[in-house]
């Protein structure tokens, strides 16, 4: 799992909602836009993710699509907005205009979920076309998003985005790196057993194009109320190039300023806050991030050494 996680690599679709240069609409008759499925179900702490929008036709300049987005069903979500110098609500639309130049059959809608910590029923909400410029509305002109509700099952709570803190060896100060705690689909047998920590370091492998990626295995005891993870180190987070891997491994600070590097396995337990927005590990222990070959001999150098982490909310 460690090295073909990283090794494996995707080919994805890019979501295109930017216009042509022109700025002429299309006057082809027969064309229209419709949504591309009834229904979609994300989590709560999806975070950003794409309603499709699909022209049928042949066109000869530009089509532009307005949306509405508003809550729907018995428990409608609502958009994340100031209410009384407060935030709250469900989900934010990145924009509720787009534009397909000609030539291209389907955009996105990006929404993003708001993650609420609260144990509640699903919320679902509606996104539908409301006008098109260059085409007609067809038939399926609404998309149902149903927001599962995250917040009673630990394996899901403790999902999305994240902040390492740490002392800076290198920098000589408290740092931090924007991370992402992601789990499994619910029909895999790493689900309910299986983290990753995703972003540490802030590298984005040149290889791959992703950023790191650290296996937490996940531990939800319901006799005692524990809830926590382990790291199993040393681990290869990232392709760093073509003969080497960035690695996480267990290091410390030596009387004369060396890095010492611990090459034998060791298990570093982080356990959870109850309110799930502290993962706290031993103050002692340090974490050094090193580039080195495939099978650790050869070590070429140390980007950090991390001590006193924590990630938190």
């Amino acid at each position: 799992m460690k090295f073909t996680k990283i090794l494996a690599a995707c080919i994805g679709l890019i979501s295109m909602t930017a216009c042509s240069g022109s700025d002429e609409f299309n006057t082809e008759s027969g064309v229209s836009v419709e949504m591309a499925q009834g229904a979609i179900t994300v989590k709560e702490n999806k975070g950003l993710f794409n309603v499709p929008v699909v022209l049928n036709g042949n066109t000869n300049g530009n089509v532009k699509v307005t949306i509405k987005v508003e809550g729907s069903g018995e428990n409608p979500a609502l958009p994340f907005e100031e209410k009384d110098g407060k935030w709250s609500g469900n989900f934010i639309v990145t924009s509720k205009t787009v534009n397909i130049p000609q030539g291209v059959s389907e955009v996105n809608i990006e929404i993003n979920t708001h993650d609420d910590f609260d144990e509640n029923p699903d919320r679902t909400f509606t996104v539908t076309i409301v006008s098109a410029e260059g085409a007609s509305i067809g038939n399926l002109a609404s998309t149902i998003v149903t927001i599962k509700d995250n917040d009673s099952l630990p394996y899901e709570k403790i999902q999305g985005a994240w902040k390492f803190k740490f002392f800076s060896v290198a920098n000589d100060k408290d740092s931090f790196w924007d991370v992402t705690i992601n789990g499994f689909e619910d029909n895999t047998p790493e689900y309910g057993n299986l983290l990753t920590l995703d972003g540490l370091s802030g590298f984005i492998s040149p290889a791959t194009g992703k950023p790191t990626s650290l296996d937490l295995d996940f531990h939800s005891l319901v006799s005692s109320g524990e809830t926590f993870v382990e790291m199993v180190l040393p681990e290869p987070i990232a392709v760093y190039d073509s003969s080497s891997y960035l690695w996480a491994m267990v290091g410390e600070l030596t009387e004369d300023g060396k890095v010492s590097l611990d090459r034998v396995q060791s298990v570093i337990r982080g356990d959870v806050s109850e309110d799930f927005k502290t993962i706290s590990f031993d103050p002692e222990i340090g974490i050094a991030f090193v580039v080195a070959s495939p099978d650790l001999r050869n070590i070429y150098g140390v980007r950090e050494l991390a001590y006193d982490f924590s990630i938190t909310r």
